[in-house]
């Protein structure tokens, strides 16, 4: 598998201008993984977006997966997320419904605005965990996916947003999710719940796209 999923620019200086209108008029859906690890073969084992529409809010929602190659019981990652296979053994989606769920309403938007903006605040690691994620139980559905996200798709990974700012440590001691929310004052909290940081990494880029 990859090392690094790279089918879709996750941030370009030259599609600011992009994120700034798609804020305004257009669809923007930030989403965020819970993992039982950093590596290829760790699962996906909560998923959680939210999408604006034309500068609004317009819906919100989490899935927990089902996590069948790895444990996440005793884990690094158990210790930042707290979950835990017993839970995720009841309170899971079998992985193909969870991620046919994100495909049908990413496809709705799609078909409705033409193209959306996907955002992330780690949006690397988020489409490399998807992907490979997909890629291990249904290759058959993860390519068609990917191949229009490539296509009607445009990725801003709001880490690499901030850094546009330039701004001193005294102010921005680091682009992590948690000094953004503290620094720019945001209604939002850095979790590691994935419903919770994609909502923090919403409100970012609404700040980030903030017209004065």
């Amino acid at each position: 598998m990859v090392e690094k999923y790279t089918g879709i620019d996750t941030f370009s200086f030259e599609n600011i201008p992009l994120y700034y209108d798609a804020a305004k008029s257009g669809c923007v859906v930030a989403f965020d993984t819970e993992t039982t690890g950093l590596h290829n073969h760790d699962d996906i084992v909560q998923l959680a977006w939210v999408v604006m529409e034309k500068g609004e809010l317009t819906r919100a929602d989490v899935t927990y997966v089902q996590n069948r190659s790895v444990s996440i019981d005793g884990t690094e990652a158990q210790g930042v997320n707290g979950l835990t296979d017993a839970f995720l053994a009841v309170q899971g989606r079998e992985p193909k419904e969870a991620y046919m769920k994100f495909r049908g309403l990413l496809d709705g938007l799609i078909y409705r605005y033409g193209s959306i903006v996907l955002i992330a605040h780690n949006l690397p690691f988020d489409m490399r965990m998807l992907y490979n994620n997909i890629m291990r139980y249904d290759p058959d559905f993860a390519e068609p996916l990917f191949a229009d996200l490539r296509e009607k798709a445009l990725g801003c990974d709001t880490k690499e947003f901030v850094k546009t700012l330039n701004l001193p440590k005294e102010i921005l001691p680091g682009n992590h999710l948690r000094n953004c929310i503290d620094s720019f004052a945001l209604d939002a909290k850095n979790s590691h719940d994935a419903l919770d940081d994609t909502k923090a990494c919403m409100e970012l880029f609404k700040f980030l796209t903030k017209e004065d």
